[in-house]
Order: C-alpha cells, then structure tokens, then sequence
C-alpha cells in the first residue's frame, strides 16, 4: 500500500551566496530549460514526487530584534518510504542537488548528498494529504486510461448508437482486459483489510485517550488565551504592490496553484505550546477524518503541511491546491475558518480573534490581506501532474474500481458519467 510523506529539507545559505543560489534556482525553469526535464533537477524522471519545491527564506529580524539568516528549503511530497526517495533524488539528481546545496552551509560537492538531507530535514507538525494511498505512476496511468476509455466509447457510440449501458460497460471491460499494457490494473494499492482493522483500532485508541486531553486543555487554557488575546497589538498587515505583482504573475499558470507562506509566531511559551497542541489535534484529524480527498468540505488541496521553524520563532506553510488563490482563500474563509483562525491566531498580525477559533480568518478581507502580506515568492515549484485536479484523480480511480465486480444498471449509469 501506498502512502505518502513530507520532506521538509531546511539549510542556511552561505554568508553572501542568496543571489548566486537565486540565479542557479532561476536556471531550472527557465528557457531553454524546462521544469520537468530540465538538466539541473529533472523532476519528472524522479518517479517517487508528486510536488516538489526550493524556496528562499531572506535575511530576517525574529520579533526581539535578532537577525536570522537566510535560508533555503527543499520540499517534497512523495511516496513512501523516505529512504528509497532520499536514494532516488541521488540518484537521478545528486549532481544538481550537490551544486544547489553548496551554497548552503554546511555541504560541499562531493559530501554524502543523502546524509545531508536527513541532517537537515525538519518535521512537519501537520500534514495533510489530498489523495491518499495513490502514487504517481498509479496516478498518471489512470489518467491515461480514463482518457483512452472516452476515445474508445466515442468510437463504439459513433458506430453503434443502440448500445444500453450495460452492454457499452462490457465491452469497455473487454476492451481494457484485452491490452495488455492494462495489465496493472489488477494491481491494488488500497489499504489491506488488515490495515484498515489496525486503523480503526488507532483511531479508536486516539478519540478516547485524545478527547479528554483536549477537552481538559481547552477548559485550563481559555482564560489565559483570552488575556492574551487582549493584550494582542492590532494587525500592521502591509501589502507591497511590487511584491504582489510578482506573486501574481506566477499564479494561474496550469490547473493548479502554490502557496508558501511565513509569518512570526507570538512570542512566550504558551503561544508557541498552544499552536503546537492545535496543529497536533489538526494533523490527527487529517489522519483519521479528512482522509477521502477534503480537507472539512474543501476538495481541492492535493497537500499541505505546517512546519514551525526556527527554534519556535516562525511558522511555515506549504499548500498545493486546485484553482485560483481567491477561491482558495474564499474556501479557508466559509468552510475551515475555524480551524485556520485556531493556527494563525497564534501568529503576529492575524485578525483579531476570541477564544482562540473564533472571528479571526472569518472576516474574509483582513484574513487575505493578512495571507498576502506574509506570503512570500516560490523560486521553484513543479507538479507530477500538473493537468489534474484532486477531483479528477478521485474520479480517475474510480473509474478503474468500476472495471471489477459487479454493478447495478444504475451504478453503470452513474459510472459511465465519469467519462
């Protein structure tokens, strides 16, 4: 079976080597190279990616007024297990990946490349998955296959206008089942039943013992959070109109968009423990409730992670999601405002908020002014599958579960909607 992990590669950059690795960085999609194929991180030939990105983190004042100096980050979403994803990077990308990591400190050419990245490799706190127990070849073969089905019933239509439903899935199932390069589909990547019993027994164990914990914390800590919330200053949310130009002019470009966003965490312990404990709660529910392909009603987010970075002083989040930042944005605001407001409120700037998941990322202006004045530029980004949305990879599948086994005239009906 299939799942799916989150490398997070964190590394300080060289003193005075930002604009040299921004130039290198450059170099990978830029003409004549292109992000899939491109000499430096050929992307696509790493079988194990779904989304890959490097991102610069610049020089910056943490909120007592100490610098921190710039760095770089590797992210992948990938199929596990890590080790054999560390060894395929190296493999097929180690040469480029040396050259990149040598402007961070640290690494030279000809250090052990995979134990570089496992020193520097940083946890997420939450992580969320889209399509789940799906690789990429398995992602991209259906994709195949849903469209060679269509071009297959245009034909059968076109010649024979007097095929019912069930006759038409027949020789559907007929024709796939006579070439031989859909011999894969018996191939199952689905949760066995032993592991789905191991985790309705993990998910048990966690609603019991989990429960009272949260219920405790939320009684002992809502005073507190409330004096806090208080004591907040108002939000200073500035927008840069060059900035946000530059943000815009890479958005829309395929079916899908990227968000990289960085934002100072509110200083003291009790902060930093709060989102700690709600990003913990957030990530179990992404494990054992949001697991069909929502994230609550949302169902457009293929990943997303947060990573709390920097000793405790900042909070990164990394998203890969269908359609345009507004919708986006506008689906946080009407369907995971709550959850949203529960993170961020313990993040400097966020709108104002009561009782930790309360108002906050509600007030829809404030919440993207505020997303846009922390969102910062991602210098590479590349998508295993860039034409397709979560729903069409849902669908995708489900039109290969609907080649097996029997089906209702009205669940063939249904199916043959799918194309």
């Amino acid at each position: 079976m299939v799942t799916h992990g989150a490398l997070t590669v964190y590394a300080k950059i060289k003193p005075g080597m930002v604009e040299q690795l921004r130039l290198k960085l450059y170099e990978i999609h830029t003409p004549p190279n292109d992000i899939e194929t491109n000499p430096i991180v050929p992307f696509k030939s790493i079988t194990t990616i779904h989304f890959a990105r490097f991102v610069i983190l610049e020089e910056a004042k943490d909120l007592k007024g100490n610098t921190i100096s710039p760095s770089l980050v590797l992210s992948t979403n990938y199929d596990k297990p890590l080790n054999k994803h560390i060894e395929e990077l190296a493999q097929i990308a180690g040469a480029g990946l040396e050259e990149i990591f040598n402007y961070c400190v640290g690494f030279e050419r000809g250090d052990d490349l995979a134990a570089f990245i496992k020193k520097h490799k940083m946890s997420c706190a939450a992580f969320y998955k889209g399509t789940p127990y799906r690789s990429v070849p398995r992602i991209l073969r259906e994709a195949e296959l849903r469209e060679d089905i269509a071009n297959y019933i245009d034909k059968q239509v076109k010649s024979d206008k007097s095929f019912n439903a069930h006759t038409l899935r027949n020789k559907i199932v007929e024709y796939v089942n006579s070439e031989k390069r859909y011999a894969w589909i018996c191939n199952k990547e689905n949760p066995t039943f032993l592991w789905k019993v191991w985790f309705l027994i993990s998910k048990i164990f966690c609603v019991l013992t989990i429960t009272p914990v949260a219920v405790l914390a939320a009684i002992c800590g809502i005073i507190p959070i409330r004096i806090k919330e208080r004591q907040d200053s108002s939000e200073k949310n500035v927008l840069e109109e060059e900035k946000i130009l530059k943000l815009v002019n890479e958005e829309d470009k395929i079916v899908q968009n990227q968000l990289t966003h960085l934002v100072d965490i509110k200083p003291g312990w009790f902060r930093l423990i709060t989102l700690k404990f709600v990003l913990f709660i957030i990530n179990l529910l992404a494990i054992y409730k949001f697991n069909k392909g929502e994230l609550g009603s949302i169902p457009s987010i293929h990943f997303a992670r947060w990573v709390i970075i920097d000793n405790g002083r900042r909070l990164l989040f990394f998203s890969n999601f269908d359609g345009s930042w507004e919708n986006y944005l506008g689906d946080f605001v009407d369907i995971a405002a709550v959850g949203l407001t529960g993170v961020w409120s313990n993040t400097v700037d966020f709108p104002k908020t009561k009782f930790l998941i309360f108002e906050g990322a509600t007030d829809e202006q404030k919440f993207k002014t505020w997303t846009r004045a922390h969102q910062i530029p991602t210098q590479v980004w590349y998508s295993a599958y860039k034409l397709l949305s979560v729903q069409n990879i849902n669908n995708n599948s489900a039109i290969r579960e609907g080649l097996t086994g029997a089906m209702s005239d009205k669940e063939i009906k249904d199916w043959l909607k799918r194309f």
